[in-house]
């Protein structure tokens, strides 16, 4: 029994985290570890000529460490190591009563991690510079997350960035976790893909009535959805120049064939 607390201390990480910030700031700066430092009861250290200093350890690593200021926004920087150096910038906009901050990690040296991260998301960037439409952009989107799962299977951040793709369909967010290492599924964020996959598959706008339209037909005849007040109807938005909308059409052939002798019917409405 004696060597269980030593065996706990063994397997502990140490950190050291350097920082420097430029820009407006007050005196402290905030350090919480994901699922591990209770959100009231975050670290803080003082901050001295722009520069502040945490040390600690940590359960295991790599581990997401989100550091803020006074009112500023969350910043998440990945810690893979001993020690890890990192330049924070913030600027605060002030609009008559209205002020916010522009809190970021300029550069996160000695983690490999993060710097997977950086990568990703210039990468991401690029993505969004191009003149895309909205259903291209998620398709290249979706096309790179998946490219960099298949590419870091075991890696903590495959299943972080996997957390915060909302925009992927709830069959695109499965197919990609199923690319995720197993030894990932005890991670805090496996349980944050498991919790964006449940918000993708809940309905949206349950329980909320449609707001009625009246628009015209290929015949040019008005049609007003009150008339399908009752029935079961699956509205569908789509337009020509949307190529996942175009690529679903057979589906929801299928699906007319299947629930047709239960009164079910289908309405598109087209946003060209």
């Amino acid at each position: 029994m004696l060597f269980l607390p030593l065996l706990s201390i063994c397997q502990t990480k140490p950190y050291e985290i350097f920082g420097k910030i430029e820009g407006e700031y007050l005196g402290k700066v905030h350090l919480i570890f994901d699922k591990i430092t209770a959100t009231n009861d975050s670290l803080v250290a003082e901050i001295k000529d722009g520069k502040f200093y945490f040390k600690g350890t940590v359960p295991y690593m790599p581990i997401l460490a989100i550091f803020r200021l006074s009112h500023s926004p969350f910043v998440r920087v990945y810690i893979d190591g001993p020690q890890t150096h990192i330049d924070f910038s913030n600027k605060v906009n002030v609009q008559g009563n209205y002020s916010s901050q522009l809190f970021k990690a300029v550069k996160v040296t000695s983690s490999h991690t993060n710097s997977l991260l950086f990568d990703f998301e210039k990468k991401r960037q690029e993505i969004g510079r191009f003149h895309l439409d909205d259903a291209e952009k998620k398709e290249a989107l979706t096309k790179q997350l998946s490219q960099f799962i298949k590419q870091h299977p075991k890696n903590k951040l495959s299943a972080y960035l996997l957390s915060q793709a909302d925009y992927l369909s709830h069959k695109q967010g499965k197919a990609s976790s199923a690319l995720l290492d197993a030894s990932l599924h005890q991670t805090t964020e496996w349980g944050n893909v498991k919790r964006l996959l449940d918000d993708l598959y809940k309905p949206q706008f349950l329980n909320t009535l449609f707001y009625d339209v009246v628009l015209q037909d290929q015949n040019f005849k008005d049609v007003d959805t009150r008339m399908l007040q009752g029935k079961l109807t699956l509205v569908v938005f789509w337009a020509s120049w949307c190529r996942p909308c175009r690529a679903e059409h057979p589906d929801f052939n299928r699906l007319y064939k299947s629930y047709k002798a239960n009164g079910l019917q289908i309405v598109g409405i087209s946003l060209d």
